[in-house]
């Protein structure tokens, strides 16, 4: 687990500062704020990225304000450039939405979901798991997708397309869901563990 803070600096400073690659962009495309917040500055196409080192993770960051979202992507899962990736975004007003790059096509997956309201302190969380891609916001998952086009990639981050955005994104955290072995598979057995070296074994219900 890795909770970034964007605090620390007396003026806006690059993200990099705080552990992030920029991968596309130039220089303080997203900075951290002398208010302690992630802003997303000038320059278009810009793409920020940490290695979790894990391809099962979640993805997570607190809002500070109820306003901001549109033509950027706070939060990219699974990402190995600017091209290929999923990524999650509130568009105008409050259409809370889930895409994948490939290739540098963009497609939608599932259904634009329409948030009753929004308020500061509000978390909003990519998850990665296997092929199973979802999306929360409020501790409620909005939306839930299976897709197999990034199975491998690892790096999560933040792209900055076109729209400036002000200091509206407080925190970041990453955290590693790889899912623990099932006794289901231990020594090969079905519903089955291995008790000492000669074989004998306890019967399961319900693994």
């Amino acid at each position: 687990m890795a909770l970034i803070t964007f605090d620390g600096f007396g003026s806006d400073t690059d993200i990099t500062a705080v552990g992030y690659t920029r991968a596309v962009g130039t220089a303080s495309s997203l900075v951290a704020t002398s208010a302690g917040l992630l802003k997303f500055a000038l320059s278009s196409n810009s793409l920020y990225t940490l290695d979790t080192s894990v391809a099962d993770h979640s993805f997570e960051l607190e809002w500070t304000s109820s306003a901001g979202g549109y033509d950027f992507f706070p939060l990219c899962a699974r990402v190995t450039d600017i091209s290929n990736m999923y990524c999650a975004r509130i568009s105008t007003p409050n259409n809370l939405q889930l895409y994948k790059y490939v290739a540098g096509v963009q497609t939608q997956l599932g259904s634009t979901v329409v948030l009753s309201g929004r308020a500061s302190g509000d978390k909003m969380k990519i998850v990665c798991i296997g092929n199973n891609i979802q999306l929360w916001y409020a501790g409620t998952k909005r939306i839930d997708v299976t897709d197999t086009s990034h199975p491998s990639a690892t790096k999560v981050g933040h792209f900055g397309r076109s729209t400036t955005s002000g200091g509206i994104i407080n925190t970041a955290e990453w955290l590693d869901v790889t899912p623990v072995v099932s006794l289901d598979s231990i020594n090969g057995g079905t519903n089955s563990v291995q008790i000492g070296s000669g074989g004998n074994t306890v019967a399961t219900t319900g693994l």
